[in-house]
């Protein structure tokens, strides 16, 4: 592990990449691990109350919203470096942003960065699990399996991971500011978190836009670094990414004001059903007590 950190501090990718080829699996573990803990965790706050924890939350959040929007800002300049030279398709099919020198965007780095900020964000669970909040399939799904993507595709190399890397910078640039100013006590219009599930949503679009075409040029037999196998798992991915997350705006944002509107509706209608049953069963006995 001591060689590894060397190789980052030399900013020597070339090694990083092999390290991470061969031991892209533990991923996997550290998963497993994390399912683990997870639940046991809401099994050990059941009987205990809940954390605060909102000046941490805010430092976390600020944390990752600040590293996002600085990764979003030099991928997406990386790209437009490379697209106003060889055109915006040669971006989605080219791993030269792999090759960068230091004097230009640094894409190298950047990329490292990304695949390696997937295992600390997985920290966003400890909140929701400290603090006794509804922790959604969703959520520990999404986390698990981009965290394991990513460390799969930074060992084996796609020219898609690009893309992938920098839509995702831009979306949590936005989602960690949201979080943090949330965090910090301040209100946020209703529309905003509206606004953030939207872009989460189209972002899972984007995706599968880049998947479709790399797969296209594949089977055309254009020059592609991509493999095929990891197009349709990314493509398996960002399809169950967006059939979730347009569940999750439905449920969210559409459905329950509707549920509980019903809901209101029903108990109104229990509560007149008593009192008509009431004032019947009153009738009924002022007439007996008349009648006798």
């Amino acid at each position: 592990m001591s060689m590894f950190w060397d190789a980052f501090k030399a900013g020597d990718f070339d090694y990083l990449l092999q390290w991470m080829k061969s031991n892209w699996t533990l991923s996997l573990y550290i998963s497993l691990v994390y399912v683990i803990l997870i639940f046991w965790g809401q099994s050990y706050m059941k009987t205990r109350p809940a954390f605060n924890l909102r000046p941490q939350l805010f430092v976390w959040s600020l944390a990752l919203a600040l590293f996002s929007i600085w990764g979003a800002y030099r991928t997406f300049g990386g790209i437009f470096s490379d697209a106003s030279e060889n055109g915006w398709l040669y971006t989605m099919c080219s791993l030269s942003y792999l090759n960068e020198q230091p004097s230009q965007n640094n894409s190298p780095l950047w990329a490292f960065l990304f695949m390696f900020s997937k295992l600390p964000e997985l920290g966003d669970t400890i909140f929701i699990v400290l603090r006794k909040q509804r922790l959604i399939f969703l959520h520990w799904y999404h986390h698990i399996t981009v965290f394991v993507y990513c460390w799969y595709s930074y060992g084996h190399p796609v020219a898609t991971g690009r893309w992938f890397s920098a839509i995702n910078y831009m979306v949590h640039a936005i989602m960690y500011s949201y979080y943090a100013i949330r965090a910090s006590g301040n209100k946020t219009p209703k529309f905003i978190p509206i606004c953030i599930t939207t872009l989460q949503i189209l972002q899972m679009v984007a995706g599968i836009f880049v998947n479709v075409y790399a797969l296209k040029m594949v089977y055309r037999g254009e020059s592609c670094y991509v493999g095929i196998t990891n197009i349709y798992l990314s493509l398996a991915m960002y399809c169950s990414y967006f059939v979730l997350f347009c569940n999750f705006f439905l449920n969210t944002y559409l459905r329950r004001p509707k549920d509980k509107v019903k809901v209101e509706a029903a108990a109104n209608k229990d509560a007149i059903k008593q009192e008509e049953s009431s004032a019947t069963s009153s009738s009924t006995l002022r007439h007996r007590n008349a009648v006798h």
